[in-house]
């Protein structure tokens, strides 16, 4: 059995889909990493008070 890889052929488009799709989820990132921690800083905070 041969285990050679056989590189397949892609669009050309494909590259410019992904680039876009990354472009979106790392302009989110930096949001969510502070947004994300506020709110569960918040939430634990709220059930501490009423404790």
């Amino acid at each position: 059995m041969n285990t050679t890889h056989v590189p397949e052929p892609h669009r050309t488009e494909q590259h410019t889909e992904n680039q876009r799709h990354w472009r979106k989820i790392l302009g989110i990132a930096p949001i969510v990493s502070i947004a994300f921690p506020a709110i569960m800083y918040f939430i634990s905070d709220q059930r501490q008070f009423q404790r």
